[in-house]
């Protein structure tokens, strides 16, 4: 059998709607070459289920929730394909986005995470590559702080680049990315310590050391229903996993 040149690994969680809209869309943009879906329920609650026609699609259950990084390892260890793509439920593929990923990867070995352009539903940009976090840059973004030091926030989005053209970022979002298999071979799979947040940018820095880089790619782009609810509401439970995943962060590196 042959393996497909990508794997697309999509966390389903309660949100089996979302994940049908992103195989449709991916059936109507059909890649020019071969791939698996495996899409990975994190509870029996609102699980995605396989249709007939889902030939490319595998269903893989979690017995429980154990946050996004479980989840996504157990799609990485199922996936046979050459290179990784996590993928959020809430995306939608345009045109011939995978083989200008695939065709990335292959042309510049280099690279170990590639991440597509994000942009939201109305067409604005979402700045998905970024730096690494500093104390006070956490600080600008979780609290009213942030409105009086906007340019350390654009700073750290990256807002002062050419978004589009390609370039190097430390850590890309893990809504979308694209990672070579070598870097998550058993044993460097997602850290699992993190139950929600910040295995994106554990996973980059990883990246980093490991003697890869990472780039942000606007050749290839996807729309994201971004709805960012750790920042929108910083108490809430997304919030405080966001805080709570920040801290084990520091204690692991620093």
């Amino acid at each position: 059998m042959t393996q497909p040149e990508i794997s697309l690994i999509i966390v389903n969680h309660q949100t089996a709607g979302e994940v049908r809209n992103l195989l449709n869309s991916l059936e109507k943009f059909a890649p020019s070459l071969t791939y698996e879906v495996l899409v990975v329920n994190t509870v029996p609650e609102g699980a995605f289920a396989r249709r007939e026609s889902d030939s490319l699609v595998q269903v893989l259950q979690m017995d429980s929730n154990r946050g996004f990084g479980s989840a996504v390892n157990r799609g990485i260890l199922a996936a046979t394909g050459k290179y990784l793509m996590f993928m959020n439920a809430d995306l939608l593929f345009t045109d011939d986005c995978l083989p200008r990923l695939v065709a990335e990867m292959n042309n510049i070995p280099e690279i170990g995470i590639l991440a597509p352009q994000l942009v939201l539903p109305d067409g604005s940009l979402q700045y998905n590559a970024r730096t690494f976090y500093t104390f006070f840059t956490v600080l600008c973004r979780r609290t009213p702080l942030g409105r009086f030091f906007s340019d350390r926030v654009k700073r750290h989005l990256m807002m002062d680049k050419d978004h589009n053209e390609s370039f190097s970022a430390d850590w890309v979002m893990g809504a979308a990315a694209v990672a070579r298999r070598e870097l998550l071979a058993e044993g460097k799979l997602f850290d699992e310590r993190y139950f929600l947040y910040f295995e994106d940018v554990d996973l980059c820095l990883r990246t980093w050391i490991a003697g890869y880089f990472v780039e942000y790619f606007p050749q290839a782009k996807l729309i994201h229903a971004h709805r960012r609810e750790s920042a929108a509401r910083p108490w809430s439970r997304q919030g405080r996993a966001h805080l709570a995943s920040w801290w084990k962060f520091w204690r692991k590196w620093w």
